[in-house]
């Protein structure tokens, strides 16, 4: 999950693709109630909140990338679009939610 944020925040940011922080380990987990043991119901309530706080930027993101690609033109195979980093981003995006 914590990829999946720093994807999102790259695009919103602007951030180069080769600069977007990258996360081996997670870094942000949850407070879970009961830690120490096996997570509950409280527990899964808490993550589910966030993964779907989560999926609504993701769908925000893909409304924007289809809209400018629908606006953009063909390209030549040498030629950069514009928006070669945000649809970068949200490539990223995708495989972290995979």
């Amino acid at each position: 999950m914590d990829n999946f944020t720093q994807c999102g925040q790259a695009y919103d940011d602007k951030i180069l693709p080769k600069n977007r922080k990258r996360i081996n380990n997670p870094i942000n987990i949850p407070d879970f109630e009961m830690a120490e043991r096996e997570p509950n119901g409280k527990d899964l309530g808490v993550l589910l909140k966030k993964v779907a706080s989560k999926l609504v930027d993701y769908a925000e993101m893909t409304a924007e990338i289809g809209i400018e690609l629908e606006k953009n033109k063909e390209y030549e195979s040498d030629e950069i679009p514009e928006n070669k980093n945000s649809i970068q981003h949200f490539m990223d995006y995708t495989r972290q939610s995979l």
